[in-house]
């Protein structure tokens, strides 16, 4: 992921790709290889089902979830951690030990994809301290994601963000 696009490659347990999905800022481009299916739809298209709308989240937006003090309306405490009401009318739980969020909760008001975030798992990655799992669930909660991370480049030169469709394949645009 950058700033601007974010490319999500599913893998079964095995580690056989079986889709890829690449979100940009106007886009959605989801790849089935199993089926050898490619669609295109727009962001505000992809609102059309919870799976596409969780899909399009910019992944470090995820990892790096920013709090501002701006963005927080009161903060409460409890032995274990903190909990901050958002001015959404949301809450964010911080753990006081580790110092890490460990949950997000929005209301459907706030109009965003997501309505829970859940990092677990905390570790250090090439410096960063990041959760080894996130679970997201949609704005409805009729879907959930979960997302694992195992590896982390930074800063890479070679960042590709494409996904390699064979020129067979035609993608539909909905």
């Amino acid at each position: 992921s950058d700033r601007d696009k974010s490319l999500l490659v599913v893998k079964n347990r095995l580690g056989i790709e079986g889709g890829s999905m690449l979100v940009d800022q106007d886009s959605i481009l989801i790849y089935f290889k199993v089926d050898k299916i490619a669609q295109k739809v727009s962001v505000n298209d992809g609102r059309l089902t919870s799976l596409n709308e969780l899909a399009s989240v910019n992944m470090l937006d995820l990892l790096s979830f920013s709090l501002t003090e701006k963005s927080v309306r009161e903060v409460y405490e409890s032995e274990e951690n903190y909990l901050l009401r958002l001015n959404t009318n949301g809450g964010a739980t911080i753990s006081k030990k580790e110092g890490v969020i460990s949950s997000i909760k929005q209301p459907p008001s706030a109009g965003l994809p997501y309505s829970e975030i859940y990092y677990e798992s905390y570790g250090e990655l090439e410096g960063y301290i990041l959760p080894r799992k996130i679970t997201i669930f949609s704005n409805d909660g009729a879907s959930k994601v979960l997302f694992q991370l195992r590896s982390l480049e930074v800063n890479t030169d070679e960042l590709s963000l494409t996904i390699d469709i064979p020129s067979n394949i035609i993608i539909d645009r909905l």
